[in-house]
């Protein structure tokens, strides 16, 4: 039987753009702040946690409505793959924006277009941009 870890990402969406990250890995990608959901956490307990970790000073974030959900394409290790879902969350952001080692370069981008964006982030950004 296929396990599934469940991933909460949180849109942060201000003056028509959305805050993107790139991925510090050996093959980059653009993502939505957030991370999988450990032991008894709630949703938001999971957000404050991950947006914590990768936006360093952030505060004051709130869920504010559910906009998909996505379930990657291929398994993450042995037969567990993993389901995203994907939230537009309200929060304040520290000036100028920090980002974890976890992260190399932020951008807001104001179109699913503007970057390579993958499956769930694009779906993402389409949604919390009303395109």
């Amino acid at each position: 039987m296929k396990k599934f870890y469940v991933g909460i990402k949180g849109v942060i969406k201000q003056d028509d753009a959305v805050l993107v990250l790139k991925k510090n890995q050996a093959e980059p990608f653009w993502e939505i702040c957030g991370g999988r959901m450990d032991g008894n956490e709630t949703i938001e307990q999971t957000l404050e946690r991950e947006l914590g970790e990768e936006v360093p000073g952030i505060s004051n974030i709130k869920v504010e409505k559910l906009l998909c959900a996505h379930r990657l394409p291929k398994d993450i290790e042995g037969d567990t793959s993993l389901m995203l879902i994907y939230f537009q969350v309200a929060a304040d952001l520290p000036n100028p924006i920090q980002i974890s080692d976890e992260h190399t370069e932020y951008q807001w981008v104001k179109s699913s277009t503007e970057l390579d964006l993958d499956g769930g982030t694009k779906k993402a950004v389409l949604a919390a941009l009303g395109q």
